[in-house]
């Protein structure tokens, strides 16, 4: 969940002004770790449009979407007791948001994360791999 505040956090509009139909792609890295003596990024590639503009409880609202992906790998393999260990998966998510242009700020927020995930540990021929599957989905919205 906290990669995922990481990834929504640096969702930003392009430079300049935008009108319904514009699209954009932005690019970043994101930390995996942090405080190690050696912090893990992967990097987030983003594609956002700015679909329309609608009315929400009486408020012109600009509804904004994006999707996002970030490979999520431990590119160097750990090894404990000669069984060597990887991770290795997918984040994918999509983002809409309705910013009120009177209130200056996000009405209702909507967000689909979804994540693949694969554990693989090896030793001497023989391997294992687990593969686990996640989707969450959340919905803010400001009260009056």
């Amino acid at each position: 969940v906290l990669f995922r505040s990481h990834i929504l956090d640096r969702l930003a509009l392009p430079a300049g002004d935008v009108s319904p139909g514009d699209t954009w792609d932005d690019s970043f890295d994101v930390a995996l770790t942090k405080g190690l003596d050696k912090d893990l990024t992967c990097p987030v590639t983003v594609k956002g449009k700015f679909e329309r503009l609608v009315k929400i409880r009486g408020h012109e609202c600009a509804e904004m979407k994006s999707t996002f992906e970030a490979p999520l790998s431990v590119s160097h393999a750990t090894e404990a007791h000669g069984v060597k260990f990887t991770a290795e998966g997918k984040l994918i998510g999509e983002f809409t948001e309705y910013f009120a242009l009177d209130l200056g700020q996000s009405l209702v927020e909507l967000s689909t994360v979804g994540c693949t995930l694969t554990f693989t540990a090896a030793e001497k021929g023989a391997k294992v791999a687990l593969t686990r599957r996640f989707k969450m989905n959340t919905k803010t919205f400001l009260e009056e």
